[in-house]
């Protein structure tokens, strides 16, 4: 009887030990993963100078100042259909806690994270801020997309990153809050990009991106540095898409601009072609009007319909919706390009073109209106060259936001505003005389005996 009561006793005390042990090593791999953050400048000998983060910790470099190409390297945490969306999530949340911190959040701290199946979270009591009083958390929320089997879609809810007590629509927005991008190709650099340089870039230099399939090879002083303008080779982005003007190309390029507003802090993304006048002063104040913090998308059709296409997923249906020429120019509240992200960003905008088949500015128009069920607001403001932009009064011309020409054979523009100032052997376009009327001191070709508009 001894004999067994001992048996019994030492069972009982190895189950314990079991349990104990069990207990342990849950707690140690429920463990939130340490990641380290810093800043690094946007060049390789930054990098190699800083040297390897410690080999204990996950780690994350993030690029300032626009936070491009943002590195996540994780070895067991983030994987197979979990690691898209947890990687953007977290990179989002870490850039919103740089450019927002106040409060000694400098990029050099260790902090806790935690990531699971359904959650992403930061908790640090020393990270303060107005967008997370004490941490960040963001929710993964499944979100099946038809007709993208290969891995599951999150939405991140966008109260997770948005002030909605301190900011206001009152306040004055900044072309600083704004992100123009331009879609060009090598054979229009020394003429479209020339012309650009020469007019409005000056006015928003340090907030323009130019996406191209070529660098832009020129001696021409026009592309160089004046100021404090930007040289606008420096803000020029040579992608790995075609030189043509095929959907795939054109998808593949608005993709890398989609990419590069998620990857920055900016409160608006502006897309617009190259053959476009941006009138940077009129964009400001229209945009001012709407809240970033809200889902828009502004622009305007080229069509007096919307569009019906074939439904790639269901064939005995169609998908209507409405989209923003590209043209013309378009542009994205933050909220809304939140909401784009695990949907179209990270490239995946190219693989929605090749589904639908249809080009760039189709395309986003898909995803907005159809994917994710928000609606194109018309704004008037924005023109493309397939309006006659004779018909445009030439009083209203600096409270429109874009302007554009069109060439007609052998190069003869055949549809230009009517507005005086050079002689069309100067300038065929009418955009330097545009220029002038606007700003008519503020380049040497100007007259400058001209009030501006």
């Amino acid at each position: 009887m001894g004999t067994l009561l001992r048996y019994m006793f030492l069972l009982l005390a190895l189950t314990c030990l079991i349990l104990i042990l069990a207990a342990f090593l849950l707690i140690s791999f429920q463990r939130p993963v340490v990641y380290q953050v810093r800043f690094i400048d946007d060049n390789t000998a930054e990098r190699e100078r800083l040297g390897p983060l410690q080999n204990d910790v996950n780690k994350v470099d993030v690029i300032r100042p626009v936070f491009v190409d943002a590195d996540l390297i994780s070895d067991d945490v983030i994987k197979s259909k979990q690691k898209n969306s947890a990687y953007d999530a977290l990179k989002y949340l870490l850039k919103s806690l740089s450019s927002n911190s106040s409060d000694g959040f400098d990029g050099s701290q260790q902090f806790s994270v935690s990531i699971n199946a359904n959650k992403i979270s930061i908790k640090d009591p020393t990270i303060k801020n107005k967008l997370f009083e004490n941490g960040a958390e963001i929710d993964l929320q499944p979100n099946n997309v038809a007709g993208e089997k290969s891995s599951e879609k999150y939405n991140l809810p966008q109260e997770n990153f948005i002030n909605s007590q301190n900011d206001s629509i009152a306040d004055k927005l900044s072309i600083n809050e704004i992100l123009i991008t331009i879609k060009t190709t090598q054979i229009f650099h020394k003429t479209r990009l020339k012309l650009i340089a020469q007019t409005w870039y000056s006015k928003a230099s340090n907030q323009t991106l130019f996406f191209s399939d070529a660098p832009l090879i020129s001696g021409d002083p026009v592309f160089a540095a004046k100021g404090s303008v930007v040289a606008l080779s420096k803000r020029l982005r040579v992608t790995d898409c075609p030189a043509s003007h095929q959907r795939q190309a054109l998808c593949c390029k608005m993709a890398w601009e989609l990419d590069a507003f998620l990857e920055s802090s900016a409160k608006w993304w502006c897309h617009f072609d190259d053959d476009n006048y941006v009138n940077v002063k009129g964009l400001v104040e229209a945009l001012s009007g709407y809240d970033h913090r809200q889902h828009w998308y502004l622009g305007r059709p080229s069509i007096r319909t919307p569009l019906q296409i074939l439904n790639r997923d269901d064939v005995t249906s169609h998908v209507v919706f409405w989209f923003a020429t590209g043209g013309a120019g378009f542009c994205i509240s933050r909220a809304l390009g939140l909401l784009m992200m695990p949907v179209a960003g990270g490239g995946k905008l190219v693989s929605i073109g090749d589904r639908i088949r249809l080009p760039d500015d189709v395309t986003i128009g898909y995803v907005i209106e159809h994917l994710l069920k928000q609606k194109l607001t018309v704004v008037d403001l924005f023109h493309s060259h397939l309006e006659n932009m004779q018909l445009l009064d030439p009083s209203t011309l600096s409270k429109q936001i874009s302007l554009s020409y069109s060439a007609g054979e052998n190069d003869v523009p055949d549809s230009l505003l009517s507005v005086p100032g050079l002689p069309t052997s100067i300038d065929p376009t009418r955009m330097l005389s545009l220029h002038c009327l606007l700003y008519p001191h503020d380049a040497s070709f100007c007259p400058h005996d001209k009030p501006a508009l």
